[in-house]
């Protein structure tokens, strides 16, 4: 078993199909549930390695419960969407992936592999931070950071964010200081890698 993975989709159809294609996966499926507080309340009994979310849901959006999963239970949450637009906003809540309705099998593995390597970097920045909102607060920043390493110097995520841990230790600065001179130096026009 691949690991156990929990559908948050209150459209019974799309919850039967993501399933379905996340057992073909081999992992194990939690749920499905269909609302944002019963996967917040299915997160904390059941422990799944990744959670699939929905955005749009009732009593609570998956925005919302993503965020609130991060600040309370962190776990790898990918955002299953039909809006490509709310991709900032999904990341911003703490989401570690995203993928696009209808989902496409194939790109099952390895997003939700993407997803997992994302969130152990996530658990560097958390074992550092005063709380789980501020592991978010600096989580957002870092991850936007070395999104513009990874653009700027032709370099992987997991590379980007080492350069940007070790030159925050170089400088004695904190690592969400270290993300701010990122942008302060793109913003300059210098290179930021």
């Amino acid at each position: 078993m691949q690991g156990s993975v929990l559908i948050a989709e209150d459209e019974w159809i799309t919850a039967a199909v993501l399933s379905r294609q996340v057992r073909s996966h081999g992992y194990e499926v939690i749920g499905p549930v269909g609302t944002g507080t019963a996967t917040l309340d299915s997160c904390r009994r059941q422990l799944p390695d990744v959670v699939l979310m929905d955005i749009q849901m009732p009593e609570m959006d998956g925005l919302t419960a993503t965020r609130a999963l991060m600040t309370s239970c962190p776990v790898p949450v990918i955002v299953v969407t039909g809006n490509a637009s709310l991709k900032r906003q999904a990341a911003e809540a703490g989401a570690m992936d995203y993928l696009m309705k209808p989902v496409l099998p194939r790109h099952l593995p390895e997003v939700i592999a993407r997803a997992r390597e994302r969130f152990g970097r996530y658990q560097q920045v958390r074992e550092g931070a005063a709380s789980d909102e501020d592991a978010l607060a600096i989580w957002v920043v870092v991850q936007a950071a070395v999104g513009m390493l990874v653009e700027q110097a032709a370099v992987s995520e997991p590379v980007a964010f080492e350069r940007l841990r070790g030159r925050a230790s170089t400088s004695e600065r904190t690592l969400r200081a270290e993300a701010q001179a990122v942008f302060d130096a793109a913003d300059e026009g210098g290179p930021a890698g």
